[in-house]
């Protein structure tokens, strides 16, 4: 018998249905698959000396992030769509052990044995109570902000924006509040929303995971042990070789001279040449914060500098220095740095303070307050805006970020965790193995007593800056004020976090007189990167030109 008209449109519409609720997310699929598995790391059986890469075992976990995603996307389709839910419903626990089974197994590959005080938190629930908190990130619930209603969150880490639950660059995620009701409401199968919610929430998910996952490095608190104010490690060779200062000048339109885009580092210029620095400015293509270790790799391999020959990068356009290369040279050499590789401290814990990187533990603190320095000083967290290294050192940990950023640098994971989450994971890494054992032949550590190094990053104190300077043309302005003994007085001062314009008003006094009283004790490079060239002895007005040669 023929189907009658309206037979056939209900035919048709129930075909499309079909094809819109089932075909058209299988296809989606293979979109949101792109956005994680296209970014790798390399792949080793067990820690290398160079630990940047996954694990055999944590790369096999990764796998399934796919499954583990579908598996958390059928909470939010079981109707759990709020903090409370995801956080306090007993009658939840227990019923997703499968989706618990796959994450457990995925995290202890990737991180090493869960501490047992905190095992509960490695669950399914509690990873969607995460990004449902970050989705929500400024919104208002119950009257409440975002910072006041997660009640199994309280707030994030203090250090961390002041309680931020998730690093910036995931809030929101392409996910609107409503997405999570669309999905768990039945009578919206039909509905155009559901397909695309599915997607962008399948994305978000698998996002997470991966991110948080690949960035492999063991949860194991390290020992309690406080290191004190002062403390001397073992010295190093003493060498007569150069020390050096590199700071990165690039810009992203391809039209500025080497010399134009140079003239944005010479308020660093302007107080390191004075204090004898020979600084080299690396100009190029700007290719994002993520790609900062990789410039860094290129300009040291045009420099022609031994192995042995330190090395010190700092960012460009915030940087002021008040100490000369000897003072460097015997601080690194003398053994007062833990570490061959040795970062700037920093009193903010970002981006390992927040949501994903913080892996959900402890209400987001485990992270940063287990796994890094304890110490009388706050600046026990990695700023990457500045190291020291000798050079062969430097080659070796920047090939391997390069590699690694190569890969990746397209991710959400590291768009959002800039060269900061690179710097804080190899940190993390190879401080783990260098407290373990000795397979590490580089180790990586933290400036954290400020002896070379001081970062303002947002909660630092600008008035141990003041506006001073001996009159004799000593430029001391970090400890102009300080007359105790024991208190370093730092050769970098890093205004970073958004201090820079406050703290270049309260040092303009001082670099004033110094500038005056002073002469060319240091040299100005240009390290073209496009044209792999290093141009030496450059004038630029504003930041060498008027100077008077040293007699």
């Amino acid at each position: 018998m023929p189907l009658k008209q309206t037979d056939f449109s209900r035919a048709r519409f129930r075909t499309f249905v079909f094809l819109y609720v089932f075909c058209f997310p299988l296809a989606s699929l293979h979109l949101y698959r792109t956005s994680w598995k296209s970014t790798q790391v390399p792949v080793t059986e067990e820690y290398p000396s160079l630990v940047m890469s996954n694990t055999r075992a944590c790369a096999e976990q990764l796998t399934k992030v796919e499954h583990l995603s579908l598996l958390m996307l059928k909470i939010i389709s079981d109707g759990v769509t709020s903090i409370e839910q995801f956080s306090d419903s007993p009658v939840l626990r227990g019923k997703y052990t499968d989706a618990d089974t796959v994450f457990r197994s995925m995290f202890e590959a990737c991180h090493g044995p869960i501490p047992a005080k905190h095992l509960h938190e490695v669950s399914a629930l509690k990873w969607m109570s995460g990004l449902y908190a970050c989705t929500h990130h400024g919104l208002e619930e119950n009257g409440q902000t975002q910072g006041d209603f997660r009640p199994s969150f309280k707030s994030g880490f203090e250090h961390h924006f002041h309680g931020w639950w998730c690093s910036a660059g995931w809030f929101g995620l392409e996910i609107e509040p409503k997405f999570w009701h669309v999905l768990s409401d039945a009578e919206s199968l039909d509905s155009e929303n559901v397909s695309y919610a599915k997607t962008k929430m399948l994305r978000a998910i698998s996002q997470t995971l991966w991110c948080a996952m690949h960035l492999e490095f063991p949860v194991h608190a390290l020992p309690a042990f406080h290191m004190k104010k002062g403390t001397t490690k073992e010295s190093r060779k003493i060498t007569q070789n150069r020390v050096v200062l590199l700071a990165l000048t690039l810009n992203s339109t391809h039209t500025s001279l080497a010399a134009e885009a140079a003239m944005m580092g010479c308020e660093l210029a302007q107080t390191a040449i004075i204090q004898g620095w020979d600084t080299y400015f690396a100009v190029g293509e700007f290719t994002g914060l993520i790609g900062k270790f990789e410039r860094a790799l290129a300009a040291l391999q045009i420099m022609s500098l031994h192995d042995d020959d330190l090395v010190v990068f700092v960012d460009s356009s915030d940087v002021l220095v008040q100490r000369d290369p000897e003072y460097v040279r015997r601080t690194y050499e003398e053994g007062a740095l833990d570490g061959d590789f040795v970062f700037s401290g920093e009193s903010h814990c970002w981006p390992p303070g927040g949501w994903p990187y913080n892996l959900g533990l402890d209400h987001g603190r485990y992270v940063c307050t287990q796994l890094f320095p304890r110490h009388e000083e706050s600046n026990i967290w990695v700023n990457s805006g500045a190291w020291i290294a000798p050079v062969n050192v430097a080659l070796k940990i920047l090939q391997d970020l390069a590699k690694v950023t190569a890969l990746n640098r397209e991710s959400l994971c590291y768009r959002a965790g800039s060269d900061q989450i690179l710097g804080n994971v190899l940190y993390l890494r190879h401080n783990s193995l260098k407290k373990s054992s000795s397979t590490s032949d580089v180790s990586v550590g933290i400036d954290v007593e400020s002896k070379l190094f001081k970062a303002f990053a947002h909660r630092a104190p600008l008035s141990l800056v003041e506006q001073k300077s001996d009159f004799d043309g000593r430029f001391n302005a970090f400890c102009s004020d300080i007359s105790s003994s024991s208190v370093t007085c730092p050769a970098f001062l890093h205004f970073n976090g958004g201090n820079f314009v406050t703290g270049r008003d309260n040092m303009k006094f001082a670099l004033e007189n110094s500038w005056k009283k002073q002469c060319l004790k240091g040299g100005l490079y240009i390290v073209d990167l496009n044209r792999r060239t290093v141009e030496r002895n450059i004038k630029l007005p504003g930041c060498n030109a008027e100077l008077p040669p040293c007699d």
